[in-house]
């Protein structure tokens, strides 16, 4: 359920963007502004997929190393997160580092539930889901370093950033459907 959220909301917030580049750029302010709110939107789905993934994660870590790591790893992130938007009003430059080290940490997290998930496929003799967590695991990993470097490269170049930004989004949207497709064949593994 978390997953699912996460995604709504990304691509709220991917439409938001979208709608708010156009708004800015043909100086619409009242689509801009409609943007703006999609994106608000996408952020409080985002935040409320955030807290039923901890939850899960606390819930899971009971089982399996890998799934305290990812859960440690989850809240730093939220930690560094939240300190990064109030940091980015004053210090943009820093507080896009610290987004950068968020997501970086959010990398870390995705590993860990892979991990575990592989250690509990093996458990249980069943080689088809270990596989495929394996594959999973490289798409995604390639997914997440193209969000980074394109976090850092939207963050350094002015005049296209909220373009390169909505790219990312559009980037991060893909991981997170992929990630739910690998969660769900993990609940049919576990049921």
């Amino acid at each position: 359920m978390a997953q699912i959220l996460k995604i709504i909301g990304v691509f709220a917030t991917i439409i938001g963007l979208a709608i708010t580049v156009v708004g800015v750029s043909e100086m619409d302010l009242t689509m801009a502004g409609g943007g703006a709110i999609a994106a608000l939107a996408g952020l409080v789905i985002s935040i409320i997929a955030l807290i039923l993934n901890i939850v899960g994660l606390n819930t899971a870590k009971k089982d399996e190393t890998n799934f305290s790591n990812a859960f440690v790893m989850t809240l730093i992130a939220l930690a560094i997160s939240v300190i990064s938007a109030f940091v980015m009003s004053a210090n943009p430059p820093l507080g896009s580092w610290m987004k950068f080290f968020s997501t970086l940490l959010e990398l870390l997290a995705f590993e860990y539930v892979v991990r575990g998930v592989i250690v509990l496929a093996d458990n249980l003799h069943d080689k088809g889901m270990a596989d495929f967590g394996r594959k999973m695991r490289i798409l995604i990993t390639i997914g997440y370093f193209a969000v980074l470097v394109i976090d850092l490269w939207g963050n350094s170049t002015t005049d296209v950033g909220s373009v390169i930004t909505l790219v990312g989004s559009i980037i991060e949207l893909v991981v997170y459907v992929m990630y739910v497709i690998f969660l769900a064949r993990t609940k049919k593994m576990l049921a």
